[in-house]
Parts: C-alpha cells; sequence; structure tokens
C-alpha cells in the first residue's frame, strides 16, 4: 500500500527501488501491475470526478448503493448486459 500511496501522491518520486522493495516483499510482477493499473483507474476517475465538480454521495446515499452492490455485485444492468455481448463492442 506504501508503493501505491506514493504512485498517487508523488509518482515522479517513483524509481526502480521502490519497485524493488515491493518485490522484495513477495508480490508478483503480474500482481504489481494489477495494482498499478488500478491505482491508475482509481486516480483518473477521482481527477475528473474533480475537475467537473461531481457531488459527493451523502452518507445514507452511500449505505443505498452499498447495500445495491452487495445484492448485485457490479453486474451490468439486463439491456447493458446484452450489448456487451456483441463483439462489436
Amino acid at each position: 500500500m506504501g508503493f501505491i500511496r506514493k504512485l498517487t501522491l508523488s509518482p515522479s518520486d517513483v524509481g526502480p527501488e521502490d519497485v524493488r522493495t515491493v518485490t522484495d516483499e513477495g508480490v508478483g510482477e503480474e500482481a504489481l501491475i494489477d495494482a498499478v493499473v488500478t491505482c491508475f483507474h482509481f486516480n483518473l476517475i477521482d481527477r475528473v470526478a474533480d475537475s467537473l465538480g461531481f457531488d459527493l454521495r451523502t452518507e445514507d446515499e452511500y449505505e443505498v448503493a452499498a447495500g445495491f452492490l452487495l445484492k448485485y455485485g457490479y453486474a451490468f444492468p439486463a439491456p447493458l448486459r446484452l450489448l456487451a455481448r456483441d463483439p462489436k463492442w
């Protein structure tokens, strides 16, 4: 998590020694790549949302959304699932 924090807050300071520290702790290359890609996506979405002035949900709205995710997971709604099956997408 320290690597991801540094990658988020000061990416220009991340170097080979940081990668070595993580891999020396037993994190595989593929797992590290997955973590970096996930970090990138979350940071991109966060920065776009901040720049567009998206409103944050209230605590009650977060609880409703969490209940929905617990019940349905991250599955697309039915109409989008049908579209996602089209290989041209």
